[in-house]
């Protein structure tokens, strides 16, 4: 994902040099490189391609701040979800930082860890700033596992431990 200009910069530029290497892949006349390696190496330069041609189209479209909504696909990806509403803003981490009262370092540090060093009250306010505190979602919950007692349990050393669990105030649902 780009998160910033430079970043931007800097995967056009690669995006450039990966054409040409495509090219000179497919311009390869000698006859010594095995036809299957020179397919895997023109499949694995072609993907990195889309990947880039993908990553300057979603930075490009929320530059031009058009967009209504952005989605992420799960909470370990809200990250994304902070990125991309400062982006389609138009603000640069200075003009975040700035309406945290924060400095603009601290910003590019969060983004740079995609918001692992933050806190959840941090991550919280940024929200709040972008405009994306009243976001609702919803959370899916794996499907719970199911215990079956040993037989060797009898229900007489079942009670005698959940006493045990109650003088000791450890309560689990059974």
């Amino acid at each position: 994902m780009i998160k910033n200009d430079k970043q931007y910069q800097i995967t056009k530029t690669l995006l450039t040099d990966f054409k040409k290497t495509l090219e000179e892949i497919l311009n390869e006349t000698d006859e010594s490189i095995d036809p299957i390696y020179k397919k895997i190496e023109e499949d694995s330069v072609k993907g990195q391609i889309k990947v880039f041609e993908k990553e300057i189209s979603d930075y490009e479209f929320l530059k031009q701040g058009e967009a209504n909504f952005i989605c992420v696909d799960s909470i370990s990806n809200l990250h994304e979800l902070l990125i991309k509403a400062r982006i389609l803003k138009g603000w640069t981490h200075a003009e975040l930082a700035r309406r945290l009262d924060l400095k603009e370092q601290q910003i590019q540090r969060y983004e740079f860890s995609n918001y692992s060093t933050a806190s959840i009250a941090r991550v919280n306010q940024v929200a709040s700033v972008l405009d994306i505190n009243n976001c609702p979602f919803k959370i899916k919950l794996s499907k719970q596992p199911v215990f079956t007692q040993p037989q060797e349990y009898d229900d007489e050393m079942i009670s005698n431990a959940f006493q045990k669990m109650k003088i000791n105030r450890c309560f689990i649902s059974i």
